[in-house]
């Protein structure tokens, strides 16, 4: 049975913590109650003292052992911890270029956000330290990022507190490998919902170990400025260790990039969920209401993304990485089609005669295979070219509903 990998989004309200995580049936009862206004540092504080309290180990990295830990040459090391003020422009960017390669060997945050995890089978918690204490003085990461949309039907499931659950995304997933310099593109984006002061994303759910890979990495952006708000090495394995969340503010983060890669040798479809929970308010959702329908125009336009649209961000990603550049495949015919018969294979077949509507599907058989090539929607074909002196190029083929109208049918045959 294929095992289930699952992140999830969530957003908690902020309230007055007058319950004690001795009194309380868990600790993430006790933090429902956080104390409005406080800084970042200070709720970690209270999450660590909170889930100490109820028994959990805390066993979050020393930043000056993650640090020191890098998995990477030594004259990288070296080159990356050089004073940046002082070098000149072009040793600069190879300071800069070192630093990136270390970066995206850790595990870190963004100083104004959260990712931890808290296994409540080994009763541990581990809060991943900030940037600025793995790497201090280093400028967070900017990239260049490509909005990806949720995919799947929202599934919504009603929780204590108030609180809604929405699946966002429940797909199989190409997971590329991790390179140097290189961020794998967005798997998918969370659309915060504003009216909570926090906001997670997690991972949760019986079955979240892998079934192919050794592990997988898990890279969170603000897609609006490509800010990355955190990055966990080898955060989902074969054993299952438990998933991490991340909590951002939705007044200034709206929509959080999730990407996944692996530091394996090979690349694997795994299987992924994602959900997205969130103070739940009914009042903003009765029907009619401008809220609401803001909502759910979101939604329907966020569904739109095809398994053959997340496979093609794969391929590019992978071949753009090797130095590949993408050439646009001939949409034109690879041959002339008389006017007469382009004039036939446009008609209305609807309420044709059966005589009629044979022409026409005999003219409309005519024209598209009069073109040099297509897929059907949901496959994926391309081909590269990697003659020798020549550029390397790889081309996507066209679907087949790129190319010919909407009520044409696919061939048989």
């Amino acid at each position: 049975m294929k095992k289930l990998l699952t992140l999830m989004a969530a957003m908690l309200l902020a309230a007055a913590l007058s319950v004690s995580a001795s009194a309380a049936e868990s600790p993430e009862e006790a933090l429902e109650a956080m104390p409005e206004g406080l800084s970042t540092d200070e709720k970690v504080e209270i999450i660590r003292e909170t889930y100490v309290e109820a028994g959990y180990t805390d066993i979050s990295e020393d930043p000056a052992v993650s640090a020191q830990s890098e998995e990477v040459p030594e004259e990288v090391r070296q080159l990356a911890y050089m004073d940046l003020e002082e070098a000149d422009e072009e040793t600069q960017a190879q300071i800069l270029e070192a630093r990136k390669a270390i970066i995206y060997t850790r595990s870190w945050r963004a100083d104004d956000v959260i990712i931890m995890s808290a296994n409540p089978e080994t009763r541990t918690l581990d809060i991943v330290p900030k940037f600025s204490e793995v790497f201090p003085g280093w400028d967070l990461p900017v990239e260049d990022v490509e909005d990806a949309p949720e995919p799947a039907e929202s599934q919504a499931t009603l929780a204590r507190g108030g609180t809604r659950t929405d699946v966002v995304y429940n797909t199989d997933y190409y997971v590329p490998k991790s390179k140097v310099g290189v961020l794998a593109p967005n798997m998918c984006t969370v659309t915060m919902i504003s009216g909570g002061t926090n906001t997670l994303v997690t991972g949760s759910g019986d079955e979240y170990f892998l079934e192919t890979l050794s592990s997988v990495n898990i890279g969170y952006t603000d897609v609006a400025t490509g800010k990355s708000l955190g990055f966990l090495m080898h955060a989902i394995t074969q054993q299952g260790e438990h998933p991490y969340s991340i909590n951002v503010n939705p007044a200034q983060v709206k929509r959080v990039g999730v990407r996944v890669s692996t530091n394996d040798d090979i690349s694997a479809y795994e299987h992924f969920e994602v959900k997205h929970s969130f103070p739940w308010d009914y009042s903003l959702y009765q029907e009619g209401s401008a809220y609401a329908k803001l909502y759910q125009d979101e939604r329907e336009a966020l569904k739109a993304q095809t398994q053959r649209e997340i496979q093609e961000n794969n391929v590019r990603y992978e071949y753009e990485a090797m130095g590949y550049v993408e050439k646009p495949a001939d949409v034109s015919p690879a041959k002339e089609i008389p006017e007469d018969v382009l004039k036939t294979a446009k008609l209305d077949i609807s309420n044709a005669s059966e005589a009629l509507k044979q022409k026409v599907l005999s003219a409309r058989r005519r024209v598209v295979y009069s073109y040099s090539g297509w897929s059907a929607d949901d496959v994926l074909c391309y081909w590269t070219n990697k003659t020798k002196g020549e550029e390397k190029t790889f081309t996507i083929q066209p679907k087949f509903h790129d190319l010919f109208p909407a009520d044409w049918d696919q061939p048989i045959g």
